[in-house]
């Protein structure tokens, strides 16, 4: 992450849906019970942070850096 610390939990929600689901925009909305345009926001928040042209590639970024550090996307933990 670009020094912007942790993600916050929705924008977790949002990551872990788009990466496990490879999820649409409207798909993950509806799962998480968003605005389709709350959802393009977290993405773009998550962009910014990694720096990355595309949410696949930020999704690639994000988890490596989850896997090495030890730390969970899920928002509960």
């Amino acid at each position: 992450l670009k020094d912007h610390g942790s993600i916050p939990a929705m924008e977790a929600a949002v990551l872990r849906e788009a990466c496990l689901r490879g999820a649409t925009r409207t798909s993950v909305a509806d799962e998480l019970k968003l605005a389709p345009d709350t959802v393009k926001s977290h993405t773009r928040n998550l962009l910014a942070k990694t720096l990355d042209d595309n949410l696949a590639a930020a999704v690639a970024r994000l988890l490596r850096e989850i896997v090495g550090s030890g730390m969970s996307i899920r928002p509960d933990v």
